[in-house]
């Protein structure tokens, strides 16, 4: 999106998922957040730098481009808080909520120069959200879970962390700022701002810090035409020898932030920028939220709220929002037909395609929707109006492309309906919603809500195309809705099934046998039966299924059937996992079912899931812990312990959802801090070997990173030879060399020494005499 006076320029790149991937190692990890909101921002020789919740983003306001830099730059974390410069010209990352880490970056060679973590600290920082240098000491904000102090490090030869200060003579429940003018340090918190001498108090010492003013919205502090000033709700004051006095009233708005330089004051607040000279005048320069301004290269450039940059060269203003998805916490995520990525949250949908990120944004008025045109270096986005709701439960598509969402906690009215959404990215204008109207719906009047209030939860589409919806809290009894292949409605209620189901479902399963498996927040399973005539419910037959039976619990979150019929159980008590009997005989319904359900320990709640993939393996998501991840052949991966944010990049142990592109074995994992994709071990299996994808290429040695032979068959092996057919090495999985479809070389030969510059061939093969070969130029460069 821009909004210009003059024309911009964005320069990124963007593919389509699969290929982003095409030449990336197994356990690899990519990252997509949301970049609209800068959090804060700095200019270092002509450049911008801000802090994101993707990573420092560069840009450069001659050239007018952003880069990224992130994981793959050395940052430890990348949902950033603060940035700020150091007497070296490095820049300080502080990264945010759940884990507070500080990293220095080189903005020259764009490598990350040192990390300050728990290892340093001997403490789990919950967040870094600002600094202050002053000299060769440095200061920063820090968070323990609730409690708020400062860090200090000590400049050297390099910087060194000194200690930590958390005793303060009043309470307060955060630091938004810390600020050093001359030899006095300054915190603003929620309640007070609290100074303390640098030189000539001991900073442990509560006594140490006065109170200058007690309010509750209170700005950093800046030295600005030989004052120190500060903002207090909408108005500029001097701190005067006996307290504040008054500079300029009312700034048309909360004040976010100031900077000052030696002609001007630029006031950041919640209803635009604004500039203030020496005698007070003030003068508008952008009309929106701004938290933050610099003057760059020049130009004056404002963050603002999610709404990306703001630019003023002259009387010009000109707005960029990066290409990006629409927000961090997308609470479904679907893998299409196509390889595109659909994130779904309460405020729309983010789709990732080969062009870029398109954005489907719930509106309150008339949809606007582009059928060309779009320039994707920039936010591209759709409006359509759909109801309000708390979030999209359960994202799924159907053989036809129609994509079907639900709008869980809708709350409808004449102008915005809606409490399942049907729509094909590509086609906007034919979407449907579909709720009370018709029936086709229930509201919740009567079970603890009201006549435009729905909750529509988890669904699933069974072998048929026909699509099962979990209806919680049905007015007319019928908590099972099911849209069928022809787009024609039939329901379940609650006192035709016996009462076996109840008001709260949770999500639905297929077994092997042709039932339905329903699952309840605290009434257990309900097992329909409907003998293949789903139109005729004269020969359906319903079983109950509760803790009398074996479960762990009668919360049940999730229920999947693996592709060899194995039933798994996601409930309050653990994972279950059992073998279903093709007949049931009275209460008698299990082969077998592990009645000590695994991970009991584990917090997990009504929004986690299972998810399968193709290999077979079970991806059960989490709300604090991560993913736990059960194998196709019965290991639990990595000890138990699956992926999280201590053994792997992922950035967020709350995970919403997960889905999977299989052909890249690619495992797309939707956090509460943005989509983490994973290329894992767990490939498609192919019938034969695809053409080589060997890279890097040409193969420089001596190499830090091995060299990856991409495309392999199970059980595979690799060779390498000369052109004139001299063996050199052989790569096997049981000497460690190959990790499901990838084979690595290090460039030695079998001998362990590095081979010479040359062409060499590597042919994989299998016992079955499947083969393939391809080509590996090496330079020797020492």
């Amino acid at each position: 999106m821009k909004l210009n006076k003059k024309p911009l320029f964005f320069v990124t790149i963007l593919l389509l998922v699969a290929n982003l991937f095409s030449q990336s190692r197994v356990n690899e990890w990519k990252h997509y957040t949301s970049i609209i909101n800068f959090t804060d921002i700095i200019d270092l020789d002509n450049s911008l730098y801000c802090a994101s919740s993707g990573g420092i983003v560069e840009y450069d306001p001659e050239t007018k481009t952003f880069i990224t830099y992130g994981v793959d730059h050395g940052l430890s974390r990348i949902n950033l808080e603060a940035i700020e410069k150091d007497k070296n010209g490095n820049l300080w990352t502080g990264s945010g909520d759940p884990v507070g880490e500080i990293n220095i970056f080189d903005p020259v060679s764009k490598t990350t120069l040192e990390v300050f973590d728990r290892s340093v600290f001997n403490e789990d920082f919950s967040a870094i959200t600002d600094f202050a240098f002053t000299g060769e000491r440095m200061f920063a904000v820090c968070q323990i879970n609730t409690d708020w102090g400062l860090l200090e490090f000590k400049a050297g030869n390099h910087y060194a962390y000194k200690d930590f200060y958390f005793n303060f003579p009043v309470s307060f429940e955060m630091i938004p700022s810390v600020s050093i003018v001359e030899n006095e340090i300054f915190i603003a918190t929620t309640t007070e701002l609290l100074s303390a001498n640098l030189i000539q108090t001991d900073l442990k010492n509560p006594e140490s810090w006065r109170v200058i003013v007690t309010a509750e919205k209170i700005s950093n502090v800046v030295e600005f035409n030989g004052n120190r000033m500060y903002g207090i709700d909408n108005d500029l004051f001097i701190q005067g020898e006996s307290g504040p006095v008054l500079f300029h009233e009312n700034m048309n708005g909360i004040i976010n932030n100031l900077k000052a330089d030696s002609n001007m004051l630029y006031v950041s607040t919640s209803k635009g920028l604004y500039s203030v000279n020496s005698s007070g005048e003030s003068t508008e320069l952008i009309d929106c939220e701004i938290t933050q301004a610099v003057e760059c290269n020049g130009k004056i450039i404002g963050s603002g709220a999610d709404k990306g940059i703001f630019i003023k060269d002259g009387t010009e203003i000109s707005q960029f929002i990066p290409n990006t998805l629409l927000q961090n916490t997308n609470t479904a995520v679907l893998t299409d037909q196509h390889d595109n990525v659909i994130a779904g949250s309460k405020y729309g949908f983010s789709i990732l395609s080969e062009k870029g990120w398109k954005n489907i944004i719930r509106t309150n008025g008339e949809k606007a929707i582009h059928s060309a045109g779009e320039d994707w270096n920039y936010f591209v986005s759709d409006s359509i109006p759909f109801s309000p709701n708390s979030r999209i439960y359960t994202l799924v598509e159907r053989q036809d492309g129609f994509i079907f969402g639900s709008l869980y906690g809708s709350s409808i009215n004449e102008q915005r309906r809606g409490a399942l959404i049907k729509f094909k990215p590509d086609d906007l204008e034919n979407y449907a919603l579909f709720d009370t109207i018709d029936g086709n719906l229930a509201s919740s009047e009567g079970r603890g809500g009201a006549a435009n209030f729905l909750g529509v939860a988890r669904m699933k589409f069974d072998k048929e195309d026909n699509l099962w919806i979990c209806n919680q809290y049905a007015a007319n009894d019928h908590s099972i809705a099911v849209l069928k292949n022809d787009d024609t409605w039939i329901h379940f209620s609650v006192p035709e099934s016996n009462y076996f189901l109840d008001y709260y479902p949770s999500t639905v399963a297929f077994d092997p046998y042709g039932r339905v498996w329903i699952g309840d927040e605290g009434a257990g399973i309900a097992v329909l039966d409907y003998n293949g005539t789903l139109n005729d419910k004269t020969d359906d037959e319903w079983y109950k299924i509760t803790t009398n039976s074996g479960l762990g619990s009668n919360n049940i979150y999730d229920i999947e059937f693996d592709h060899a019929g194995i039933l798994y159980l996601l409930t309050a008590g653990g994972i279950q996992e059992g073998e279903v009997r093709e007949e049931f005989s009275g209460s008698n319904y299990f082969y077998r079912l592990d009645v000590n359900p695994k991970f009991s320990n584990v917090a997990f709640q009504k929004e986690n899931v299972i998810k399968i993939d193709g290999q077979n393996n079970k991806w059960f998501t989490t709300s604090a812990s991560g993913v736990l991840v059960y194998t196709y052949d019965s290991i639990w991966l990595n000890n138990y312990a699956g992926y999280n944010i201590d053994n792997s990049e992922l950035l967020s142990n709350s995970v919403l959802d997960i889905d999977f592109i299989e052909k890249e074995g690619l495992v797309v994992m939707s956090t509460n801090k943005g989509i983490s994709i994973l290329k894992s071990q767990f490939s498609e299996t192919r019938k034969d070997f695809p053409e080589l994808n060997i890279f890097p290429m040409p193969f420089k040695l001596p190499a830090h990173k091995e060299l990856v032979i991409e495309g392999l068959l199970p059980d595979s092996e690799v060779k390498i030879i000369t052109l004139d057919g001299t063996f050199v090495r052989h790569l096997t999985e049981k000497d460690g060399n190959i990790f499901g479809t990838q084979a690595f070389w290090d460039g030695r030969n079998q001998a362990g020494k590095l081979v010479s510059s040359g062409i060499y061939i590597c042919m994989a093969y299998t016992e079955e005499g499947k083969n393939v070969a391809g080509k590996i130029a090496v330079i020797r460069q020492n």
